[in-house]
């Protein structure tokens, strides 16, 4: 579906038709509410992963989330009575989603950095940021002074009545890998005609 096509009658007709046992759902914005609005209409939906939903999203999808899976460096109730209270006076509708608590980290995470470097200077601040670990409201942070990207515990949800429950966490964070240096390379996987994408 193209970026912000609100029209997905096709792809669940196609969808109810093929009857896959899970969706992997990257659409976003009028595109995703639509989707899975249409989707939670089928009288047999499958099991829908959609990794780039947070909180944010679950009061326009209404009952359409439910169920739905999603993975994660946040979730509501990761969030201790500190930072809740917080983010009841910023917060739209004192929701604290992923991007919420990843911003309230970088501001944090910038802050402890510029006093540990005892000033503004950009090589100071780095070197400051990348040699210890940050307690942070997601966790236990590091960042790498190469890649300079957080390590990060990831966590599944599941979506139920307006809200994410955390079905599983990793045990500890894990690096980052943003240009796929450390990923083994082995033959490609040849599919089977159970594959299929549909677009």
């Amino acid at each position: 579906m193209p970026l912000g096509v609100e029209e997905c009658a096709l792809p669940c007709d196609e969808i109810a038709s093929c009857k896959p046992d899970v969706i992997v759902n990257s659409l976003i914005g009028p595109s995703n509410v639509a989707f899975m609005q249409a989707l939670s209409r089928k009288q047999t939906a499958p099991i829908t992963v959609s990794c780039n939903q947070t909180e944010a999203d679950l009061e326009e999808l209404g009952p359409a989330a439910d169920g739905m899976l999603s993975a994660g460096s946040f979730f509501e109730p990761l969030a201790n009575e500190t930072f809740r209270a917080r983010a009841l006076q910023a917060a739209p509708r004192g929701r604290i989603s992923a991007m919420f608590a990843t911003s309230y980290t970088a501001v944090q995470l910038l802050a402890a950095s510029v006093a540990a470097a005892a000033g503004d200077d950009p090589r100071a601040v780095l070197r400051a940021l990348t040699i210890r670990e940050f307690p942070t409201v997601l966790g236990p942070v590091t960042i790498d002074p190469v890649t300079r990207h957080a390590a990060l515990t990831s966590h599944l949800a599941q979506a139920d009545s307006g809200r994410f429950n955390i079905i599983r966490s990793a045990s500890a964070p894990e690096a980052a890998d943003p240009y796929l240096t450390r990923v083994k390379t082995t033959k490609p996987a040849r599919h089977g005609p159970q594959l299929r994408v549909v677009q």
